[in-house]
């Protein structure tokens, strides 16, 4: 994986309809159009977008610098456009759409489900899909030992036998010490000119657990930092749809609150399972061949954010 330092222009799409902005943001309303403005040092970037053909589906924010408008924010609403913000220590500010159908059934439903056959069953088969995404990447790390790969087959028989939500919490943090146990050596390569001012701990991927944090969260190193952006995009985009269709975020399944001070959504967590592989396949990715930098690698992050922002 390498790392170069190339200027780049702080608006730009991912796909159709997704427009992402960092630095210093401005978002307002001129003459009925949405105007998007970014600063990042001296590059300064500036978009118009009309209703009829922007075809704007989401915003995305990245920092806390800048403004947003109230008349700007009735324009998406108006269109239906999503607006996410994400932090720079990767923590979610904002993930906003229009509200989906009220229906209390549905939510009543959601609350009983972690009691019920159909919850279980439900919460099994998105762990044995995350499982079966660490297996797939972990296969594309390199040369694959079979005795991880024996192992993680294991757990995964043993997701399929499980019969309460506590054992299949417990099989899923066992496959994933074993998945990330496998990154630790992963080497992270930067551009030549800056080799000699980077810290050593930045050249292998290392740990999940920061030394800053004692948890994933405000990584100390850039590979995890990625991860940890990417992360929170589909933390963002995952509450995202669950207000879509109608269901409450905070009402957890396999994972759920033990105090009031816990602030992240555990459905969140819970849903997120099928796709929690997906932004370590850009970072995998990016480890292919270490010849080339992260800048000529960009379209496999952008290919990774595509595949997070259109879950919905």
């Amino acid at each position: 994986m390498r790392f170069n330092s190339s200027p780049e222009r702080s608006i730009y799409t991912v796909g159709s309809g997704i427009y992402i902005l960092y630095g210093v943001v401005t978002i307002r309303i001129n003459h009925g159009q949405l105007v998007l403005r970014a600063n990042i040092f001296d590059n300064r970037s500036e978009m118009t977008l009309t209703k009829a053909n922007s075809r704007l589906t989401r915003l995305v924010i990245l920092g806390h610098s800048g403004s947003i408008t109230f008349e700007a924010l009735r324009w998406l609403n108006d269109i239906r456009a999503g607006i996410l913000q994400i932090d720079y220590d990767a923590s979610v500010i904002v993930a906003s759409i229009s509200p989906g159908p009220d229906v209390p059934e549905l939510r009543r439903a959601q609350a009983i489900a972690r009691d019920t056959t159909q919850g279980l069953d439900l919460v099994r088969d998105l762990v044995i899909k995350k499982a079966a995404g660490q297996l797939f990447l972990y296969k594309r790390l390199g040369e694959p030992k079979e005795s991880i790969v024996k192992k993680i087959n294991v757990l995964v028989e043993q997701l399929n036998e499980a019969s309460s939500m506590e054992q299949i919490r417990i099989v899923e943090s066992q496959i994933a010490r074993i998945y990330w146990g496998c990154w630790a050596t992963v080497p992270v390569l930067f551009a030549r000119k800056d080799e000699s001012r980077i810290p050593e701990s930045w050249k292998i991927f290392g740990t999940r657990v920061s030394a800053l944090s004692g948890s994933p969260r405000k990584a100390s190193g850039p590979a995890n930092a990625i991860l940890n952006y990417l992360y929170a995009l589909l933390e963002a985009e995952a509450s995202v749809a669950c207000l879509t269709m109608g269901l409450d975020p905070g009402i957890g399944i396999l994972h759920t609150p033990t105090n009031l001070t816990v602030i992240r959504s555990p459905v969140i967590l819970w849903s997120q399972c099928a796709r929690m592989w997906n932004p370590g396949c850009s970072i995998c990715s990016m480890t292919a061949d270490s010849r080339r930098g992260i800048s000529s690698r960009q379209h496999q992050v952008r290919s990774c954010l595509l595949s997070i922002l259109h879950t919905n």
